[in-house]
């Protein structure tokens, strides 16, 4: 996926998949990361019902190997909130991120890289769910934090720059918009 070539990546992680499931069976963690990973590159290339229904498989068989709050589920969890985001499924990718985004914020702290990750994501299901005002303090949040722990060039911090943007461009503030694009894509 990280080459750009995502018909080339849904072929190799495809093959991986089938691989790990024949080999290892289809619970094993290996084969789950396998599946999720599969999950998001099918996303990416926009076929997003497969993707759904993958990541609907892998968060369940996840659950059953590992439990609720083992990293790997909350992963599957958040992955299929993506899903459903994609899907138009707003609130109910929200309703699904949120409880991800707390564990991580209690558990691992303010600072750590995937609870302003999941942050940044949650902010985003938020804002497309219509809960605009929250969707801005939070991604304030995760850029400021973003910028003070990894600096304001990091690839996630540009992520949540663009998030602010997109924020600003829905309510009406098309300078501020500019300005964050302009932020994020010197």
């Amino acid at each position: 996926r990280d080459t750009g070539d995502l018909r080339e990546s849904r072929r190799v992680l495809e093959t991986a998949l089938n691989g790990h499931r024949r080999v290892l069976g289809e619970d094993h963690p290996e084969s789950l990361r396998a599946a999720k990973n599969f999950a998001v590159t099918l996303r990416k290339l926009g076929e997003f019902e497969q993707a759904y229904a993958l990541s609907t498989d892998t968060l369940a068989r996840s659950l059953r190997v590992h439990g609720q709050q083992h990293p790997d589920s909350l992963a599957c969890s958040m992955n299929l909130a993506c899903d459903e985001s994609a899907l138009g499924q707003d609130l109910s990718a929200r309703r699904r991120a949120t409880p991800v985004y707390e564990w991580y914020r209690s558990s691992m702290g303010a600072d750590h890289a995937f609870t302003l990750a999941y942050g940044n994501n949650l902010a985003i299901f938020m804002r497309k769910a219509g809960d605009v005002a929250a969707a801005r303090e939070l991604t304030r949040t995760v850029v400021e934090r973003f910028t003070a722990t990894v600096g304001p060039e990091h690839p996630y911090t540009l992520a949540a720059v663009v998030n602010v943007g997109d924020e600003l461009f829905q309510s009406g503030d098309f300078s501020g918009a500019r300005a964050s694009d302009e932020q994020a894509y010197p």
